[in-house]
């Protein structure tokens, strides 16, 4: 097989890889002008999720990461193994995938044990703009407790903590997928309940919770568990919906 037709392999192995990764979703209209009219910091608190809300994707090194990085032979013979190709198609078929779940299909398949650092850099290859830490520093100042509502893995947002030292110092806490709450996850209704349970060991169980999301269903099933789920393009339209309905 000539170089031109390896990188067209690659290339298009690589598409369907990301077509795996991405979750896709479409805006569409929402109550955004109804949750956040007359909100006050007494009554209502936000949480954010992270990858595509607060943090956006650097494409370009992700792109040159995957094509400088990924193990080209081992994946190619993988693709053409059955019962391999097979067991990665199901694990990603899943709306998530827990740090534990990749875990354990790396123990079931051990040429790919080295996947692990890679995959936790592609999370962590994201840029915070500063709009976004300048719309969560106001919401802060203005007495609005904000939180980390995220799929994200533990060891991925360690990585994070160390690109973004004062990321955390922008949020007054973090949910996610851990031992602790047994690995579940969004979309998954448990996965807001014990959200909730949290703020209630931390008396603010009873405050709404206005959630920034920017998946379709996400946003669905935090909405059917009690939250006030929203979609946004950027934080600064709930820094404008709030001066513009309640005068901050």
């Amino acid at each position: 097989m000539g170089i031109l037709h390896k990188k067209i392999l690659f290339l298009a192995c690589g598409a369907f890889i990301g077509f795996l990764f991405s979750q896709w979703y479409t805006e569409k209209p929402s109550c955004f002008d109804a949750v956040l009219f007359n909100v006050k910091p007494a009554t209502t608190l936000f949480a954010f999720d992270l990858h595509g809300v607060v943090l956006k994707p650097n494409r370009f090194q992700i792109a040159s990461m995957l094509w400088d990085k990924f193990p080209k032979r081992r994946f190619f013979k993988f693709l053409f193994h059955p019962v391999g190709f097979y067991s990665l198609v199901s694990l990603f078929k899943n709306e998530a995938i827990s740090e534990q779940t990749f875990d354990e299909f790396i123990e079931q398949h051990r040429q790919f044990k080295g996947l692990k650092p890679l995959f936790i850099e592609l999370m962590t290859t994201q840029w915070l703009d500063k709009k976004n830490v300048s719309a969560l520093k106001l919401l802060r100042h203005l007495g609005y407790k904000c939180f980390i509502l995220s799929n994200i893995w533990p060891s991925a947002l360690k990585t994070l903590k160390e690109k973004y030292p004062t990321l955390l110092d922008l949020f007054d806490g973090v949910y996610i997928p851990s031992a602790k709450n047994h690995y579940v996850h969004k979309p998954q209704k448990i996965f807001y309940e014990g959200f909730k349970k949290y703020l209630e060991n931390q008396n603010l169980d009873q405050k709404q919770i206005v959630f920034i999301d920017n998946n379709d269903t996400n946003i669905e099933s935090a909405n059917k568990a009690g939250l006030h789920a929203l979609q946004v393009k950027s934080l600064d339209e709930i820094i404008v919906k709030l001066k513009l309905f309640n005068g901050h």
